[in-house]
């Protein structure tokens, strides 16, 4: 089994995880309308709480393993390493993870409250969107789940053994960084290729921003921030929390007052900044964002 075949296994169960993630994500939307949301027996916490957490990790854990798997094809034979190639599939493994726990926390929400899954099945179509969308994640995360244990033995074969100290270093949450400003840059690197013009500014870009007077003081704000990750993170969780905040009050409104205001900014950067947090710690190494805290000699 070798390298290439690896890399197309793990490329096509990465296409497969984001298709369904990018699905969970659209039925996820569709039931906070409110026509939806009137009859969905999973509107309430503790089950939107998970769905709502559920679905921002499944998107993010497939974009990331989606940049790494496109890079990397990108970069040509010799980038496609055992570890890379593993840190990019379990990406997809954790957010089909994600959708497993959102299926097992609805299902256990019908069985709870059947009298609120049986008023959502007689509603009509907003009930059978809820209900049929529940049903359509789980045919998802079983073919997601499938092709990713398919990939899994194909890259066992070709790349036997657990990473090693060496597939850890302390850039590595720069490099998932990198991948991901490269999978945002396709769209103007495909139309670079179509448009001459526009290719010689892209290929005029790099010299250009290095020689930039802002370059040094870019250049140290970008180590500062990969040698401390966890403040990273941190940062960017909150950001994250803030924007969120601030899509909510443009779609709804803003609060009657500015203290519940404040007190809804804090939940939400509170709950996003815990949650980022928790995952970083439990699953950072899993993922090659970070090197283990405690290293195996």
């Amino acid at each position: 089994m070798d390298a290439g075949s690896t890399y197309r296994w793990t490329r096509a169960s990465i296409a497969l995880v984001t298709a369904l993630a990018a699905g969970f994500w659209v039925w996820f939307q569709l039931t906070k309308q409110p026509a939806v949301a009137a009859v969905d027996p999973f509107a309430e916490d503790p089950w939107d709480l998970v769905g709502s957490l559920a679905v921002q990790g499944a998107a993010a854990l497939a974009i990331l393993s989606l940049a790494r798997v496109v890079h990397l094809g990108d970069a040509g034979p010799g980038a496609w390493t055992r570890d890379r190639l593993r840190f990019a599939w379990r990406g997809g493994v954790l957010a089909v993870g994600a959708i497993w726990l959102t299926l097992a926390v609805d299902t256990a929400a019908i069985l709870i409250t059947p009298d609120a899954a049986a008023r959502a099945a007689d509603a009509g179509f907003p009930g059978w969107l809820v209900l049929g969308g529940l049903a359509m994640l789980g045919i998802g995360a079983t073919l997601a789940t499938i092709s990713l244990v398919v990939t899994w033995r194909h890259r066992r074969r070709a790349y036997p053994g657990l990473p090693d100290a060496s597939a850890f270093e302390l850039g590595m949450l720069g490099q998932a960084i990198l991948d991901l400003v490269h999978l945002a840059m396709g769209p103007l690197r495909w139309a670079a290729t179509r448009n001459r013009r526009l290719g010689a500014r892209v290929e005029a870009l790099g010299p250009t921003t290095r020689a930039s007077r802002y370059a040094p003081t870019v250049e140290r704000a970008w180590t500062r921030a990969m040698a401390h990750p966890w403040w990273t993170v941190t940062l960017a969780a909150t950001v994250t929390g803030a924007g969120l905040v601030a899509v909510d009050f443009l779609l709804d409104g803003p609060p009657p007052s500015a203290t519940t205001a404040l007190l809804i900014v804090t939940i939400f950067v509170a709950v996003e900044s815990a949650a980022a947090l928790g995952a970083f710690l439990a699953f950072g190494a899993f993922l090659g964002l970070r090197p283990p805290i405690r290293r195996r000699d």
